[in-house]
């Protein structure tokens, strides 16, 4: 009871402010067999996050009776992006590898024209099946032109760039592309990103968590490797020709491209190919272009197999945006999901069977891995909406409702399971038996 006294003193100053209140209220021990004690569902308490992001008050790793204040100089930035991690709400329980990588901690290779800034398994070792890079072109930068054992998609976050690819049948791809719309490399693929004038900025995601942006093929950095004699030799020039002696002597990476600026059909138009262009597949998807998925809530569109028709393919996305309390329901998938915050605060709580459940706040920026088939929702908790991208490698996206399990399940199996009444069954059937993905605010 003193501990309740102090943390509502502490909370004081700020409630008063936001008008906010954290609930302390004891709860009661669960009454069903295999529950072992632990809160029931029903008493799940909730922080109020406004309280937390007010920078008068100081957070505590506190909550009902449990915990104590601080004795030593605590990190009280850190503390209010991560509530649910400071103080876990009763239901978690066990341990679950970490899943949470703040991009913010990334370093960040800087070069004359821009910057790349990574995540890779060495900075986040759940994260076997996805990486991702952050990486800003200045206008008319370059990334040098390269290539890579990994496939690669991009979603631009601002600018417009030139993108341009040779396939292995000797076929040339180019396309330009602005804010909200997609790229797919496939394995190997030699490919260049160009950025336009006013700059740009995009996120990479790579199919292998191994990826490294340090270790790629670099097409002028080759060249500079291979002996001169060689050189000319492999493009039909005499033995001492001097055509390539001015190739760099180390990585270009990123680059400024010199003024001006060929357009992209004066750059199209110099392709010589006798391969001839890219048709039957493409490399660019216009999602900026493709409509929204409305839902009382937020909203969603997904990029995958069914409408972008990339060769090799074998990555998809969803773009998610919720209304703030609005949440992305309870599900799960049968390969590992990779989410990267655009924008505000989302709460998880990921459930990996064996009674194994934690609690995390994700900010923008952040990155969050859920391994295959472990349950989770996503909860938009900040008073401004929340967007994400989620990434799986699978060509085609899918998911698995938990909703589902009670429209579609017997009747009498889901109320022996869940201790739930026919009245309750009948109430919420209605909102799940479609699939509805997005919940709004209920309060």
């Amino acid at each position: 009871m003193f501990k309740q006294v102090v943390y509502l003193g502490l909370l004081a100053s700020a409630a008063a402010q936001s008008n906010g209140t954290i609930d302390l209220t004891e709860p009661e021990a669960g009454r069903w067999g295999g529950n072992n004690g632990k809160t029931p569902t029903q008493h799940y308490n909730d922080f109020d996050h406004e309280v937390f992001h007010n920078r008068t008050y100081t957070p505590q790793p506190i909550r009902y009776e449990m915990g104590e204040v601080y004795t030593v100089k605590e990190n009280a930035d850190l503390d209010r992006m991560s509530p649910d991690t400071l103080a876990p709400p009763t239901v978690d329980f066990g341990s679950i590898e970490n899943p949470r990588w703040h991009m913010s901690d990334s370093y960040n290779r800087l070069a004359i024209g821009g910057y790349a800034r990574q995540q890779t398994v060495r900075d986040l070792p759940i994260s076997k099946d996805i990486a991702g890079v952050d990486m800003r072109l200045s206008p008319h930068a370059f990334r040098e032109s390269h290539w890579h054992t990994q496939a690669e998609w991009s979603y631009i976050f601002s600018g417009r760039v030139i993108i341009s690819a040779i396939m292995p049948d000797g076929k040339t791809f180019m396309s330009e592309l602005g804010p909200g719309d997609v790229w797919f490399f496939p394995p190997s693929t030699i490919h260049s990103i160009q950025a336009l004038d006013e700059g740009a900025e995009f996120l990479l995601i790579f199919d292998s968590g191994a990826f490294d942006e340090n270790d790629t093929f670099l097409a002028a950095e080759a060249l500079s490797r291979i002996p001169k004699s060689v050189i000319n030799k492999n493009f039909g020039l005499s033995k001492n020709a001097t055509d390539f002696d001015n190739i760099p002597a180390e990585q270009l990476y990123i680059f400024r491209g010199e003024a001006p600026v060929p357009s992209f059909k004066e750059q199209k138009a110099s392709i010589n190919n006798p391969f001839g262009m890219l048709e039957d597949h493409t490399l660019a998807l216009k999602f900026s272009e493709t409509p929204w998925e409305e839902h009382d809530g937020g909203k969603v569109k997904i990029a995958d197999s069914k409408i972008f028709n990339a060769p090799n393919l074998d990555i998809s996305v969803a773009h998610l945006s919720l209304e703030s309390n609005s949440l992305r329901t309870l599900h799960w998938h049968e390969t590992s999901e990779w989410d990267f915050v655009l924008k505000g605060t989302l709460r998880v709580t990921i459930y990996a069977g064996n009674g194994n459940s934690r609690t995390y706040d994700i900010n923008s920026l952040d990155v969050l891995y859920v391994e295959a088939n472990n349950l989770h929702y996503l909860e938009c908790v900040s008073p401004e909406p929340c967007e994400f991208l989620a990434a799986f490698k699978i060509d085609t996206y899918n998911d698995f409702e938990y909703g589902q399990f009670l429209s579609a399940a017997p009747r009498y199996t889901v109320k022996q399971h869940l201790r739930i009444s026919d009245e309750t069954l009948d109430k919420v059937q209605g909102s799940v038996a479609n699939k509805q993905i997005i919940m709004p605010d209920n309060c």
